[in-house]
């Protein structure tokens, strides 16, 4: 028997919603998913299920090892820009990475901290190739692996070099902390407007 006080919605996959009635009959993300569709009747609409820390965590674990040790993403995880495996947690996209590596030290990671690959594959969710790091020795290691040029010679071999998404959050905490921006725009080889404009958001504003 349906219970009176559930969500009647069915999705396109055939489950049917198990959240409590919220308003006009629908659970709350039903009725806003309505609102958002200019009333459109919500039965049928694609479902986004909810993946709880523990599931994520059970997923990169079941990955199996390649030769090198490294657990590489085999299409489980969605991939940001950058190549890192990212999962929606409580409405807020993650990278796994971090979810991994926090279970690892039994504790969250700081806002300003990273989850650093020490085999160099963004891919990997292997806890063994994590570490914990600050926005600058992230930028160190990225430097030190060749995938930052510094400096003039990065203004000299590649004058437009991009800046990626990886890097913003990276800016933005080496700004925030103090660091002057002419010595931000010296290790990332661009301008030092364009590094502005990254830190005041009004460039990237939608990367965290």
């Amino acid at each position: 028997m349906t219970d009176a006080s559930t969500c009647p919605v069915v999705f396109a996959d055939g489950v049917k919603c198990s959240r409590r009635i919220a308003r006009r009959g629908w659970c709350h993300p039903c009725a806003t998913w309505q609102d958002r569709h200019g009333g459109l009747d919500p039965n049928g609409r694609r479902s986004v299920p909810k993946r709880a820390r523990a599931e994520v965590l059970a997923a990169a674990l079941a990955i199996p090892p390649n030769a090198e040790g490294c657990r590489i993403n085999d299409g489980r995880f969605a991939a940001d820009a950058d190549g890192y495996p990212t999962v929606k947690i409580q409405r807020r996209m993650t990278r796994v990475t971090r979810l991994v590596l926090e279970d690892k030290l039994g504790r969250p990671l700081g806002v300003d901290m990273f989850a650093c690959h020490r085999c160099d594959n963004p891919a990997c969710v292997n806890s063994g190739c994590l570490w914990e790091g600050d926005a600058a020795a992230n930028l160190h290691d990225s430097m030190a692996k060749g995938r930052k040029p510094t400096g003039a010679v990065a203004s000299r071999s590649k004058p437009t070099l991009k800046i990626e998404d990886a890097d913003v959050p990276v800016i933005r905490a080496l700004a925030a902390g103090g660091t002057p921006q002419k010595v931000i725009t010296a290790q990332f080889g661009v301008s030092q407007p364009r590094i502005s404009r990254i830190v005041n958001r009004k460039r990237r504003a939608w990367v965290e």
